[in-house]
């Protein structure tokens, strides 16, 4: 159906209709609010969203400073593991300069007691003849 020929108005039993005409029928008058109401509602309901956004920023803020707080432990937590790290292969340094110079006097000794060895041996030998 075209609206304009009906004088722009809703066939009958529509949902639209009654929205247009309102609950109880055409002569129902839908009062309007006065523009002081209107202002007022407006003036409450900034009101309600500022304080839910300072409520909200708030929440955030302890939120921020809970994770900054965390954050400085976890930064105090890497600086010590840091630091044990560096101590530890300091010492693993040490200790390896340490076996390398045991081994390098095992070997010494080691062609040592070869050397004397081979003179023992040849003594006996000597002796022997």
């Amino acid at each position: 159906m075209d609206l304009a020929a009906m004088g722009g108005r809703y066939p009958p039993g529509s949902p639209l209709r009654e929205n247009q005409l309102g609950m109880f029928g055409e002569n129902t008058h839908v009062p309007s609010t006065p523009p002081s109401n209107i202002r007022n509602l407006i003036a409450q309901k900034e009101k309600e969203l500022l304080a839910l956004s300072e409520q909200r920023m708030g929440a955030l803020n302890v939120r921020t400073r809970e994770i900054e707080e965390r954050l400085r432990g976890k930064e105090s937590e890497l600086a010590q593991a840091k630091q044990q790290f560096q101590q530890l292969t300091t010492d693993f340094r040490y200790n390896l300069k340490l076996l390398e110079d045991r081994d390098a006097e095992l070997e010494r000794l080691d062609a040592s007691v070869a050397a004397h060895r081979a003179a023992a041996e040849k003594a006996e030998a000597g002796l022997a003849q």
